[in-house]
């Protein structure tokens, strides 16, 4: 009997170990994940600060609202897409990791701050509004939501927050560009 109750106990024990095991595998596999997450918006971020070394001219008319050639377009374009990307990213990651301590803090923060960018800059929101109708347009006829039930409602809320509260702060910001 009390080679019965050994086997027993040895037994229990390795079920709590290999339980102990697999748990310290999905903590692997999570903090894997997130330095890849992580090291994906490094990437998207150092293209979006090339793009716009290389073609700095068209940022800043592509900013201001002022007509750009169908190059500079194109450039903008993709500058524009790419900062939308990594702020949408940063939302989502902030959703996804809430309560770990990567992009856990100050994902409101970002999208409040993102949004006063938008809003500074006529050309980047008339991008923006281009781009959302676009995307809603796309998704109604392939009968889907997709991204625009989360980061793009919460940030155009910002957006007519920010309008509402400082109407005339686009205009502030193009002073301030033509300054320069």
């Amino acid at each position: 009997m009390d080679f019965d109750r050994l086997l027993n106990i040895v037994g229990q024990a390795a079920i709590v170990a290999s339980l102990a095991f697999v748990g310290f595998q999905m903590q692997q596999d999570q903090d894997i994940s997130e330095s890849e997450i992580l090291a994906f918006e490094a990437e998207l971020e150092l293209s979006f600060s090339e793009l716009v070394s290389q073609y700095p001219l068209a940022w800043m008319k592509g900013l201001a609202g002022d007509d750009l050639t169908d190059a500079e377009y194109v450039q903008f374009d993709a500058m524009a897409y790419t900062l939308f990307r990594i702020h949408a990213n940063r939302s989502r990651r902030g959703l996804v990791f809430s309560g770990r301590t990567v992009g856990s803090n100050g994902n409101n923060l970002d999208v409040e701050s993102f949004a006063y960018f938008i809003h500074e800059n006529k050309g980047y929101k008339a991008w923006y509004e281009k781009m959302l109708r676009g995307r809603v347009e796309r998704d109604i006829s392939y009968g889907r939501s997709g991204e625009l039930c989360c980061y793009p409602a919460g940030l155009t809320e910002y957006l007519e927050l920010l309008e509402r509260k400082y109407p005339d702060l686009d205009q502030k910001a193009e002073r301030r560009l033509q300054t320069y």
